[in-house]
């Protein structure tokens, strides 16, 4: 069962009923089709950002912050609102990189640490197994190493 929640819309309040997310998703399309009827037969008009689900109508919004950067550029084009697609194309491809970076630091950070821990890990079995087997001689210690290297297989 779902929550009920208020939503304010002018002097009006309209109780929503909150689904999993999937019947939500549906139910917010066919709502937004809905208020496109409404503006219709109602002769209001409305940008049709309005009509956007979820939260792409804030993600559009930063989208066309971080594009107004170039706006001296695109204001210069034959076609400015294809320039403008264009500028904050390259925003989207600018923050791909920067994530894509991010996440290769990470990589090289998460491997290191593997290794670290592999490291460790032999080391544990080579002091546990040489007190265990009580490993002496040269030749026990030979034995000892190559019991850690079949169990580092694992």
């Amino acid at each position: 069962m779902g929550w009920i929640e208020l939503k304010v819309f002018g002097n009006f309040y309209f109780r929503e009923l909150l689904l999993p997310s999937g019947i939500d998703k549906y139910l917010s399309f066919n709502s937004n089709m809905l208020k496109q009827g409404d503006a219709m037969l109602f002769g209001e008009e409305k940008d049709w950002k309005e009509y956007l689900c979820g939260n792409a109508q804030v993600e559009l919004a930063e989208l066309i912050e971080r594009a107004k950067q170039h706006k001296c550029a695109y204001m210069q084009a034959d076609d400015v609102k294809v320039a403008q697609v264009w500028c904050a194309l390259t925003e989207v491809s600018r923050q791909m990189k920067e994530l894509s970076e991010r996440v290769e630091k990470t990589e090289v950070a998460l491997k290191g640490l593997a290794e670290l821990g592999e490291v460790a890990k032999r080391e544990n079995l080579r002091e546990r197994l040489g007190d265990l087997l009580k490993a002496k001689s040269k030749d026990e210690k030979e034995k000892v190493e190559r019991i850690v290297d079949v169990l580092m297989e694992f």
